[in-house]
């Protein structure tokens, strides 16, 4: 049966309650976000087909975002993004950019669906620029978790890589719906290798 992509307010519901259940981590353990902010992955939720959708999580220390930029690794193949209403989203390769009216951070989440073409156990870097409505401009692009300004991060495992990274839209993927999230994989922070774009 042809299955329809979860859309974005299910995959916000699914990050929430991912909350609940203990499966969010940000740039350290437990979710606890840095100093000024931070930039991290909720939830990394496999569609079953290679391909996986990635809640990225804002907390910006400013009191609201007008752009967002992050960037995945070349082996990764970006096929769909979503965003806050009202917002909209450009891809170039490997990199997405959201543009849209002042939204206060904290309450922003952004999905991007990819390929990513990596061995399991590594560590996936998302290299993320804010700019600040007031025009300041915030980077989490630091390799190491414990880094000032760590970008956000995901280990990879067997159900969140694919090893062709074809490209192709998931237009008959399971997807994976609010109340499936307890099973998705959980975010861990590696002290291994680390794919980060070049």
């Amino acid at each position: 049966m042809r299955r329809i992509r979860p859309s974005a307010a299910a995959l916000l519901a699914a990050a929430t309650l991912g909350l609940l259940f203990g499966l969010v981590l940000g740039p350290g353990l437990g979710g606890l976000a840095g100093p000024a902010g931070a930039a991290s992955v909720d939830l990394a939720i496999p569609r079953g087909d290679g391909s996986v959708d990635v809640v990225l999580a804002l907390e910006a220390g400013c009191p609201s975002v007008t752009e967002v930029v992050t960037s995945l690794p070349r082996s990764a193949a970006v096929i769909a993004a979503e965003e806050p209403s009202g917002w909209t989203h450009a891809i170039e390769s490997t990199r997405i950019t959201w543009r849209g009216p002042a939204t206060a951070a904290g309450a922003m989440r952004l999905v991007v669906t990819a390929r990513i073409s990596v061995e399991p156990g590594e560590t996936v870097l998302l290299p993320t620029r804010q700019r600040c409505s007031e025009g300041t401009v915030e980077e989490w692009t630091g390799p190491g978790a414990q880094d000032e300004r760590p970008a956000p991060r995901l280990v990879a495992t067997a159900s969140t890589v694919d090893a062709g990274a074809a490209g192709v839209p998931a237009t008959t993927s399971p997807g994976a719906s609010p109340t499936a999230v307890s099973a998705a994989v959980g975010l861990v922070v590696s002290t291994g290798r680390s794919v980060r774009p070049s």
